[in-house]
C-alpha cells in the first residue's frame, strides 16, 4: 500500500534500521510476499511483558497459550478454523499461534483494495506455566529516532494452516516460505 498522503515517504524518514542480513525487512511500499497487516499488543491478563505472569497459576490459566486474532474472511483464504494452528512468518521469522477467528479483525478497505489484520498478542516465551513461540522473533530490530527504543510493533506478515516446523529445522522452513513467494 502506497503512502497516499505522504506519497514521497513510503517509511518513516528518520527511522534507525539495523539492516544486516540476520535482520531483514520486507520491501517497501508493498511487498507482495508478505499481504497482511500484524499488530502485537498487550493483554490486561499478562503483566508487562508476561514474564511475571506466565509463572502465576492463576494468571497464566486466564491466557493459557498464544493465539493470533484473524477475521473470518481471512481464516478461509488461509484455511484455517477457530482454534488451530498456523504459523505466522515474516523476512525475520516463523512463529506458530493459534488462531482466533473473531469479527473484530475486519478487513479494511483502502484504495479499492482489501486489507487483512493480523492482531498478535507478545506475552509468551519458553518458560513458565502458560509457553509459546516468541512474537518478537517476527519483528525487525529497528529504534524508534527520539527515544531509541523498540518501534517496531506494526509490520507485514503472511500466514499459512498449521504448526511450524522445530527446533533448527525452522530456519529451512522460514528459506524455503520466503523462496516459494519471490
Amino acid at each position: 500500500m502506497h503512502n497516499a498522503l505522504y506519497p514521497e515517504h513510503q517509511t518513516n524518514p528518520p527511522a534507525d534500521k539495523k539492516e544486516r542480513p540476520d535482520n531483514q525487512y520486507a520491501k517497501s511500499p508493498g511487498d507482495p510476499r508478505f499481504p497482511y497487516v500484524l499488530s502485537t499488543y498487550r493483554l490486561t491478563e499478562h503483566h508487562t511483558a508476561g514474564g511475571m505472569s506466565r509463572v502465576l497459576s492463576h494468571l497464566a490459566e486466564l491466557q493459557p497459550e498464544l493465539f493470533a486474532e484473524i477475521s473470518p474472511e481471512l481464516a478461509g483464504l488461509v484455511g484455517v478454523a477457530n482454534n488451530e494452528w498456523m504459523t505466522i512468518f515474516t523476512p525475520r521469522g516463523l512463529i506458530s499461534a493459534k488462531a482466533l477467528v473473531t469479527a473484530r479483525m475486519l478487513p479494511l478497505e483502502i484504495d479499492g483494495q482489501t486489507i487483512h489484520q493480523v492482531g498478535l498478542p507478545y506475552h509468551w516465551g519458553w518458560k513458565g506455566m502458560a509457553t509459546g513461540d516468541v512474537v518478537n522473533d517476527l519483528l525487525v530490530i529497528s529504534q524508534e529516532p527520539n527515544v531509541r527504543i523498540m518501534e517496531t510493533k506494526g509490520l507485514v506478515c503472511n500466514l499459512i494452516a498449521g504448526r511450524r516446523e522445530r527446533d533448527s529445522a525452522v530456519l529451512s522452513q522460514l528459506d524455503e516460505l520466503l523462496k516459494e513467494r519471490t
